[in-house]
């Protein structure tokens, strides 16, 4: 049997189970999934930022790392973070700054 299909079966298998580490682990990885379709929906203009982001979900949410920021250099800012409640938090920061110089 192929990996793929196997890793797909597995996957079915522990979704439909009732044992406690089965509901955590389905917990998390719907936390996982959510998480990345809103990265998705935030930075859908900038597939290096959901790249970098999605591919730390699962770092982030088992606090290896604490947070994640990068700056676009285009004026915006993407951050992933677990709040104090255990929740995985995706934040977009838009900054605009206007100056002129007058003589």
């Amino acid at each position: 049997m192929r990996v793929g299909i196997r890793k797909k079966l597995d996957k079915h298998a522990t979704r439909k189970c009732k044992c406690s580490e089965a509901r955590e682990w389905v917990e998390f990885e719907n936390s996982k999934e959510r998480t990345e379709k809103k990265i998705k929906e935030l930075f859908e203009s900038d597939c290096t930022i959901t790249e970098i982001l999605i591919s730390n979900i699962e770092s982030v949410a088992k606090r290896d790392i604490a947070k994640i920021t990068i700056d676009s250099g285009a004026g915006y800012k993407g951050s992933l973070s677990v709040t104090p409640k255990g929740s995985l938090k995706v934040e977009k920061n838009i900054s605009k700054k206007i100056t002129w110089e007058v003589e």
